[in-house]
C-alpha cells in the first residue's frame, strides 16, 4: 500500500489457476472438467481514519475451459477434451474488508458477503472465499 492525500492506495497483480472435476453419479459417472486460467489485477483504497473499511476490486481476465469425460455408453460425446467449450472471462469483483487478519469476503451468485457486522453470509453459503492477511 502506498499513501496518497487521505487514502492508502492498494494495487497488485498475479495469476490464478484452478482445475476442478465433478462426477455426476446420476449421470452414470459422467465427469465435468473445468479449468480456469486468469490474470488478476487488484486495486483499492483504505481511508486513514480509524476502523476504516478496505474497499477493493479484483479483476480476473482469461479463459475458462469446460469439457466432459467418462460419458455413459449410449450418450453422444459432444463436449470433450479435444472439443471443449472455451469462454473468455473478464470479471470484476468488488470486495470490502475490515482491515484485520482473517477478515473475509464470500462471493457467489447470491452476491458478496463480508465479515463486517450485518453483512455476514447466511449459514451454508458457499462460493469464492477471499481472506485478508494484511501482514503478508
Amino acid at each position: 500500500m502506498t499513501p496518497s492525500e487521505e487514502l492508502y492506495q492498494l494495487s497488485g497483480e498475479g495469476k490464478f489457476y484452478c482445475y476442478q472435476v465433478m462426477t455426476y453419479e446420476e449421470g452414470g459417472g459422467l465427469k465435468q472438467h473445468l479449468e480456469q486460467v486468469y490474470e488478476v489485477l487488484l486495486s483499492g483504497h483504505l481511508p486513514f481514519l480509524p476502523d476504516s473499511i478496505l474497499e477493493m476490486t479484483v479483476t480476473m481476465s482469461g479463459i475458462q475451459e469446460n469439457y466432459y469425460s467418462d460419458y455413459p455408453k449410449d450418450a453422444p460425446e459432444i463436449i470433450t477434451a479435444s472439443n471443449p467449450i472455451d469462454i473468455d472471462i473478464e470479471q470484476p469483483v468488488k470486495l470490502r474488508f475490515k482491515y484485520a487478519e482473517g477478515a473475509y469476503c464470500l462471493w457467489n451468485n447470491q452476491g458478496v458477503f463480508t465479515s463486517l457486522p450485518g453483512e455476514e453470509p447466511p449459514v451454508g453459503e458457499n462460493g469464492w472465499l477471499f481472506i485478508l492477511h494484511p501482514g503478508q
